[in-house]
């Protein structure tokens, strides 16, 4: 079982890698889900195009540390998109999520905090798609 700083290390250097056998089945049977990056709010970690394989989370005894890459549900007036960002801080009312290049980045500082219940999954693999 690991620890809460070797969960909390794992995404906190995450590098990108190619997927595997076992990312695809993992995908194909639902334990893992991927979604492709569009914009530059994670550069220089994760660019625009690459794929993220993420782990889908209920948020009711998962352990969320500062630091971590999480995907999560930003409501906009007429619509919600996936966003992905970093865990600067964790509050009772929410989490505080930025991105890496904060000049192009839609997070918490437009938004507000992000609610417990609006985290969907955290990163844990970056499949690059610069050739």
């Amino acid at each position: 079982m690991e620890s809460k700083n070797d969960q909390s290390d794992q995404h906190k250097s995450l590098t990108p890698k190619r997927a595997n056998a076992c990312d695809v089945l993992q995908i194909v049977l639902g334990t893992k889900k991927h979604v492709k990056v569009e914009g530059d709010s994670m550069n220089p970690i994760i660019y625009h195009g690459d794929i993220v394989i993420y782990k889908p989370i209920s948020n009711r005894g998962f352990n969320f540390q500062q630091g971590d890459i999480v995907i999560a549900k930003l409501h906009e007036t007429f619509r919600s998109i996936l966003i992905i960002n970093r865990i600067k801080e964790i509050t009772p009312n929410g989490f505080d999520l930025r991105g890496e290049n904060e000049d192009n980045s839609i997070d918490s500082r437009h938004h507000g905090l992000i609610p417990h219940n609006d985290i969907i999954g955290i990163v844990e693999k970056i499949i690059s798609t610069d050739k």
